[in-house]
């Protein structure tokens, strides 16, 4: 259990000190924007329209037949940033 304590508090160091050198801000604290990867089940595939540049997010489970009973606080959406490549 305090090996996993270790990891977390690194990775959560890491993020921090990348946000820092890239100057990023953040839409919400690092423990909010982690919440909604690790408190939910699932993954999110994310879809660009590159056309129109709407971006889209939709909850993908390995088996798509799979009932999802549990309610998420988050609504099964994952923070995801998007970037464009050029502008």
């Amino acid at each position: 259990m305090l090996t996993h304590c270790y990891i977390i508090h690194w990775i959560v160091c890491v993020l921090l000190q990348a946000v820092n050198d890239t100057n990023t801000t953040l839409p919400g604290s690092v423990e909010d924007i982690m919440n909604t990867w690790v408190l939910q089940m699932g993954f999110p595939v994310v879809t660009i329209n590159t056309s129109t540049g709407v971006v889209t997010q939709k909850h993908f489970l390995l088996d798509p037949d799979s009932e999802v009973t549990t309610p998420s606080l988050y609504k099964y959406a994952q923070c995801c940033s998007v970037s464009p490549l050029k502008q």
